[in-house]
């Protein structure tokens, strides 16, 4: 049995497939986590998304420190 702990008081699940782990954080943001390995539902604890209020952009991190990590943004109209 795998034991995933990552929900705090007030969070919810929103889906939980053989693919990804979606909770909805009490703020309203939604943390996503892929799933390594389905039989065992094993969760890659680094999350691959963190979907939030904003103004319709998408920045990506590379993980490289700050001055190194190259940020792409898209704007939604």
């Amino acid at each position: 049995m795998t034991e995933i702990n990552v929900l705090n008081k007030g969070d919810r699940v929103l889906t939980a497939d053989g693919r990804i782990l979606a909770i909805q954080r009490k703020n309203g943001t939604v943390d996503v986590y892929r799933v390594v390995d389905e039989e065992t539902y094993l969760v890659d604890p680094v999350k691959i998304a963190c979907i939030g209020y904003g103004s319709g952009t998408v920045s990506m991190d590379s993980g490289e420190t700050e001055e190194e990590t190259p940020k792409a943004s898209l704007v939604f109209f």
